[in-house]
């Protein structure tokens, strides 16, 4: 994925390949893995774009797609932000999940050095407070570095 970035110790670093290269890696507390699923934690992601857009209508097609296949719902307005130098967007979201408290978290994209854009979902059972888990995740957005 060209990226490099720090996480607690005491999480767990899993890469998803295809064809020898990486297409996702999630990173979540040991404790935060039940099975297939995880309850806290970081998905992230790879993208290329097929066909010329803006950053910003990569982020709205990207959080449409969320939404029709996770079902997440964005409640905070589209932030613009940056990720390893690099500019993005930032917002909120709300998900359904096995667990009756669903799933909330943050959903950043990000231009890459190159032509494509990484992608980041930070996210917590809806019931904890999201300082519970805020510094965790700042760290590790402060943390990317594009190579």
């Amino acid at each position: 994925m060209g990226i490099s970035f720090a996480y607690p110790d005491n999480w767990k670093l899993k890469e998803k390949t295809k064809d020898n290269t990486v297409t996702s890696i999630t990173v979540a507390p040991v404790q935060a893995s039940l099975a297939s699923w995880f309850t806290h934690g970081v998905f992230l992601g790879h993208i290329s774009p097929t066909k010329q857009m803006t950053l910003e209508q990569e982020f709205d097609a990207l959080a449409t797609n969320f939404h029709k296949t996770n079902g997440m719902t964005f409640s905070g307005a589209k932030r613009p932000t940056t990720v390893g130098g690099q500019p993005g967007f930032s917002t909120v979201y709300n998900a359904p999940s096995p667990f009756s408290a669903g799933e909330r978290g943050y959903f950043i994209l990000a231009k890459d050095k190159n032509d494509g854009y990484l992608w980041l979902l930070m996210f917590q059972p809806s019931n904890e407070t999201p300082e519970a888990w805020q510094q965790a995740f700042l760290n590790m957005l402060q943390s990317v570095k594009f190579q």
